[in-house]
Order: C-alpha cells, then sequence, then structure tokens
C-alpha cells in the first residue's frame, strides 16, 4: 500500500510504502539474492540453471588448490543446475574438469567422446550465464603438470653485433 504524494506549499513529500521494513533476502555470503516484485511481495527468484542435465568429475585441482575452493565450484555447479560425481562413470559422467591431461581418468574420458575442459571453461560459462564449448586455449587443460617444460634450463640469449 502506497500513499500518494502530498502537495503542501509547493513542497511535495515522498511516496511511503506500508511495508518500508522488508528487506532482501541475504545469502550467507552476504549477497543480495535476485529479488522481483514490490517490497511487500519480494519473490526470490532462481538462480539459471544453464547446467542441468550435465554431470561433472573433477580432477587434478584437489592436489594443488585446497579443498574449500573446489568445494566452492561442486556448490556453484549444483546451484545451476549441474551434478557432481567423485568418480568416472562411463555412463554417467558428461564432462571432465581437468587440471592438465595427466589427471586420472584424462585418457578414458577422451576415448569415450566426453567434454574435457578446465576450470577456466567453466568460469566463462558461468559468466555468460549459457552453455558453449571450450573454445580458448585456457579452456582445455595443459599438456604437462604444474613443472613446466624447460622450467629447470637457462637460457642466454645475447646481443652479437657484427660489422661488415
Amino acid at each position: 500500500h502506497v500513499t500518494p504524494p502530498v502537495m503542501a506549499d509547493n513542497h511535495v513529500t515522498p511516496p511511503v510504502v506500508a511495508d518500508s521494513h522488508v528487506t532482501p533476502p541475504v545469502m550467507a555470503d552476504n549477497h543480495v539474492t535476485p529479488s522481483v516484485g514490490s517490497e511487500a511481495t519480494l519473490v526470490e527468484l532462481p538462480l539459471p540453471q544453464f547446467l542441468r542435465g550435465l554431470v561433472f568429475v573433477v580432477k587434478g585441482y584437489q592436489e594443488h588448490l585446497d579443498e574449500g575452493t573446489v568445494q566452492k565450484w561442486k556448490e556453484v555447479i549444483i546451484q545451476h543446475g549441474g551434478e557432481v560425481v567423485e568418480k568416472y562413470d562411463t555412463l554417467k559422467v558428461t564432462h571432465l574438469l581437468a587440471l592438465h591431461k595427466n589427471c586420472p581418468d584424462f585418457d578414458m574420458a577422451f576415448r569415450d567422446g566426453k567434454c574435457i575442459a578446465s576450470a577456466h571453461w567453466l568460469n566463462d560459462v558461468l559468466l555468460e550465464q549459457k552453455m558453449f564449448p571450450p573454445c580458448n586455449a585456457l579452456h582445455l587443460p595443459t599438456f604437462f603438470k604444474l613443472q613446466v617444460p624447460g622450467t629447470y634450463q637457462l637460457v642466454i640469449i645475447e646481443q652479437l653485433n657484427v660489422i661488415w
């Protein structure tokens, strides 16, 4: 119920909302959830479910990131309609999130024709809020583990001036 503005001495008072004490719901991480409607009829909107029907298995990140980070990824996947399993299952898994190609189950997922991508791809999909295939070099797992080839090699480049 909103009261109309009142004109008194050429001064307009702002409308008053009867249920102005209603505040938007706040999630555990202090973010306001999206809502629609007047403050009196506040309705939470569900998160987009663009990962519905997809089953993910995450490999290789657990050894290099804290468990809280990987767990947060799993929660976000579930919030957007996806499912996360711990073990690779040929019949169930649709996507392998792998840090590098030497991760467990990489070869099997490749042979089975599963979508293999990195966490960068998942991040971009979440930002766009729609599915698309891995289309960027960062979207693919690296070819090596954390030790990059040539890490312990010393390369010296000198400038040689030759006078002809």
